[in-house]
């Protein structure tokens, strides 16, 4: 089970016996990195180009993660950037 707590503008996370933090790194792109012990491990980012019509999102994170670990991580990440 995963948890996370909003910390400094981003967001803890508790996963197994690891923390990592997701940060935001673009105030106008959904733009976000996953760290660990301050290195990168992680993005997660929209590649939709010039349309709006249909966004395509990126979640590139390690295996580590199942995917409704994951996808929290997209909640987490969708929910402060379009709020």
């Amino acid at each position: 089970m995963a948890t996370a707590e909003n910390v400094n503008g981003g967001w803890s996370l508790a996963y197994g016996d690891e923390t990592y933090f997701l940060k935001r790194t673009s105030l106008f792109r959904f733009r976000f990195l996953l760290l660990q012990a301050e290195s990168n491990i992680g993005t997660l980012y929209e590649n939709t180009g010039f349309s709006l019509l249909r966004r395509k999102f990126v979640v590139d994170l390690p295996d580590v993660f199942p995917l409704p670990v994951q996808g929290f991580l997209f909640y987490l990440a969708a929910n402060q950037f379009f709020n």
